[in-house]
């Protein structure tokens, strides 16, 4: 393999992170939000030296409003902090066709469930 051939970033490309999830008490999102907070603050001292970040979460729950409702506070500023400029989450419902085009991108998956079924 060329070292033209490997993987490299781009500044006028964001990494792509994608959490599925049901937006419940088992899956503590504020854990991913907080990771996300860090990004943001780390990404703003390396001054570009760091790819923006797109955040996209699917599925549907009951705490969905509550977590999105948080994290739009965090990425608007809520008064106590800044507005992200690195970092940008969005939540959306993919149909299962869906899946594998987004999935066919290069990507990070984030799962927040606390438990974990290990056989």
């Amino acid at each position: 393999m060329t070292s033209s051939a490997l993987p490299s970033l781009r500044p006028d490309r964001p990494a792509v992170l994608l959490s599925s999830t049901s937006w419940t008490e088992d899956e503590d999102f504020s854990i991913l939000l907080d990771a996300l907070s860090i990004y943001e603050h780390r990404a703003r001292v390396a001054r570009g030296k760091l790819p923006r970040v797109l955040m996209f979460v699917t599925g549907k729950g009951p705490l969905r409003e509550t977590y999105m409702r948080k994290a739009h506070g965090m990425q608007d500023g809520d008064g106590e902090r800044d507005p992200w400029q690195w970092v940008h989450i969005t939540s959306t419902w993919l149909e299962p066709k869906d899946y594998p085009l987004l999935l066919g991108k290069d990507l990070l998956v984030a799962c927040p469930h606390v438990q974990v079924l290990i056989r």
